[in-house]
C-alpha cells in the first residue's frame, strides 16, 4: 500500500514539473489579456488587446497539467510579426466596442516577459518584470 501510494506521489509529482527551466528560459511570454493597466487609456478610449496569431499562425497559449493559463502566449526567443485584435471602448460610450486589427513587428528575448500597450501612438510590446505584474 505504501510502495503504490509512493509511486502514485512520483507520477504526479513528475506530471507537475513537466516544463523543464532549461526550456522554459528559452521562451518569452506575452500577457495579451491582462486588466487595463491606466496608460491603456488613450483618446479617452480604453483598449484591449489579444494577440491572435503569430507569424501567421495561432498562438501557442501557456498549458498546465491541470489547467490552462490563458493570458499567456508562450514563444520561443525571435523575430516575430504579432496580428493583435485590438477592442476600443470609448468612454463616452461604454456600451460601443471598436474591433480593429493591427500587426506588430517583434524582437522576444528569452525568460522575458512582455504585455502589450501604446507606445508614442503605435501599438508595442513593453517588457515586464514577470508575467503578473507592469512594469
Amino acid at each position: 500500500m505504501a510502495f503504490t501510494l509512493l509511486v502514485l506521489l512520483c507520477a504526479f509529482s513528475a506530471a507537475c514539473t513537466s516544463h523543464k527551466p532549461e526550456a522554459l528560459a528559452q521562451t518569452a511570454s506575452i500577457n495579451d489579456l491582462a486588466p487595463f493597466w491606466d496608460e491603456d487609456i488613450v483618446n479617452g478610449s480604453r483598449w484591449a488587446f489579444e494577440v491572435i496569431a503569430v507569424n501567421g499562425r495561432l498562438p501557442q497559449r501557456a498549458q498546465h497539467p491541470i489547467a490552462t493559463m490563458i493570458p499567456y502566449v508562450v514563444t520561443p526567443a525571435g523575430s516575430y510579426l504579432l496580428k493583435v485584435k485590438t477592442t476600443r471602448t470609448p468612454s463616452a460610450d461604454i456600451k460601443r466596442e471598436v474591433v480593429e486589427f493591427m500587426t506588430v513587428q517583434a524582437t522576444l528575448e528569452p525568460g522575458k516577459h512582455y504585455r502589450l500597450a501604446f507606445r508614442d501612438g503605435l501599438l508595442a510590446l513593453v517588457e515586464t518584470s514577470n508575467s503578473l505584474n507592469k512594469n
